[in-house]
């Protein structure tokens, strides 16, 4: 509901999962997890939420950008390895994460700073 109310436009899939269609898909605030099993994002993910600890439900597929900032909570990157690819670049700055295992398979670029 909240991503229809931005202007997002969501398909869901057989396995329940998600397609989100936006320019920006934010996920932010106060969430501590990804709500539901996203499939594929076409436009750019932010997920900038300090109290989010997990990455499950990560999408599959980001045709654009990722961003993952201001996430002190989030200790692992784990969730991130079921991405399949990020066709743009993949940015994890100010979270709380100490190891880049569980990348995803392909992405442009990467660029990270790490809190601790």
């Amino acid at each position: 509901k909240m991503l229809k109310r931005r202007g997002c436009t969501i398909n869901e899939n057989v396995d329940k999962s998600i397609d989100v269609t936006g320019s920006t898909i934010y996920l932010y605030s106060t969430i501590e997890s990804i709500p539901i099993k996203i499939n594929k994002v076409n436009g750019i993910l932010s997920i900038t939420s300090p109290n989010i600890n997990s990455l499950n439900n990560f999408p599959s597929y980001i045709d654009g950008d990722c961003i993952i900032h201001n996430a002190l909570q989030l200790q692992s990157l784990k969730g991130l390895e079921s991405c399949k690819y990020i066709k743009g670049e993949l940015r994890i700055t100010y979270t709380g994460i100490t190891s880049l295992d569980a990348l995803p398979k392909t992405f442009t670029a990467l660029k990270t700073s790490f809190t601790k």
